[in-house]
Formats: structure tokens, sequence, C-alpha cells
């Protein structure tokens, strides 16, 4: 008689995840900084903040790839928060409806 195994798999979850953003999030660097935040999720974060105090730029394409990142976070079951966001980024926020689609926090010890 032979005994079946089950398989089993752990994933890892850490509490925290902060990714900062510097310099320009435009069409140009949209790609580099999914594989970051995909990455990111990875680790199936609690809480994923994005640090936006030393992004200069922020363009549409831009605000979508946050939007795409802060809908899987959501399914994953993750808090999804902008941090350091400038006027410039709340004032485009708020053009295109998002100001309260997310959420919005203090500025981070990022490095």
């Amino acid at each position: 008689m032979s005994a079946a195994r089950a398989a089993s798999t752990t994933r890892c979850t850490c509490p925290t995840v902060e990714v900062c953003v510097r310099g320009e999030l435009d069409v140009a660097t949209v790609p580099r900084m999914r594989e970051r935040l995909q990455d990111a999720l990875t680790l199936r974060p609690t809480h994923l903040y994005v640090d936006l105090t030393e992004c200069g730029f922020l363009d549409a394409c831009g605000i979508l790839l946050l939007l795409d990142v802060h809908r899987q976070a959501w399914c994953q079951g993750a808090t999804f928060v902008l941090r350091g966001c400038s006027p410039r980024h709340r004032r485009l926020l708020a053009l295109m409806g998002l100001e309260n689609v997310f959420d919005i926090g203090d500025v981070s010890p990022c490095p």
C-alpha cells in the first residue's frame, strides 16, 4: 500500500513594501517601473507604498500604471498608498477624477 504525498506550497508575504520613484514616470520609463512594481507585488505585501517624492514628472502613462498596480494590489487584498505627492501630482489626479481612488499618505523616509 502506498501513501499519497500531498504537495504544499508556501507563499512569502511581506507586511510592507515601498517602491521609490526617482525621476520621471512617463511613457519612456513605465516599462521599467512596471517590472519593479510587479516584483513588489510578487512579494504579496499587506501594504504597498509608492513614494513619488522624487518623481519630477508624471504623465498619463504613469498614472495608468499606478491604476493597474492599485487594482492588482486590491485583488491581492493589499492596500496601495501613494506617498510624497506634490501639489502638481495631486492636481493631476484631481483633473483625472482620481483623487478619491488612491490613498495618499505622508512623505516616507525613502533614502
